[in-house]
């Protein structure tokens, strides 16, 4: 287990993850379609989702990529991802990428996750800067990255391109591991 707090925990992905994740998926589609459509696509059923995991697994094995859940702990339903991704070992540098179920909104269990994996990222993959891109209209996950002490650094023109819209301009937050 990487970290407990409150009733969750987060670790890191395992195999029999994969039906709880197609279920989050599949149960918040709406929710995630608009920033998380290729993961949405390699989830759309229980078949796909363990593909999905065995690459996940094998990315964090290989430092490639990691994947976290977070779970309730008493019933272990996963109620969030979090990835750490796009690393660059030269500049020992991450991106966030995280997503909560919609009920589970709002309670700060999203902003706890990414406190504990920044600590995390800084302390076990001795990664020196973390970043996440955020659309400036998404106000709750803008508000998780400032409570984890992520700060503006610019806006990135047509940054992000959702399926069947235009280019959205998205706002980079960057945190420096000061040791």
């Amino acid at each position: 287990m990487i970290a407990v707090f409150d009733d969750y925990h987060i670790d890191r992905v395992e195999a029999y993850d994969a039906p709880q994740i197609h279920h989050l998926l599949a149960s918040n589609y709406e929710h995630f379609e608009t920033y998380f459509p290729k993961t949405l696509a390699e989830n759309l059923t229980e078949e796909l989702s363990e593909t999905f995991v065995k690459k996940k697994i094998d990315a964090f094995n290989n430092q490639e990529e990691f994947l976290f859940t977070i779970k309730k702990t008493i019933t272990g339903a996963i109620v969030g991802l979090v990835f750490i991704k796009d690393l660059d070992w030269t500049i020992q540098k991450g991106e966030f990428g995280y997503g909560i179920a919609k009920d589970f909104q709002n309670k700060g269990i999203a902003s706890k996750a990414i406190q504990n994996l920044t600590a995390y990222a800084f302390k076990t993959l001795n990664l020196k800067i973390l970043i996440a891109i955020i659309y400036k209209d998404n106000s709750a996950s803008i508000k998780v990255v400032e409570h984890s002490g992520f700060t503006w650094t610019r806006t990135l023109e047509k940054e992000f391109k959702p399926n069947n819209q235009s280019p959205l301009d998205m706002e980079l937050y960057t945190l420096h591991h000061e040791r």
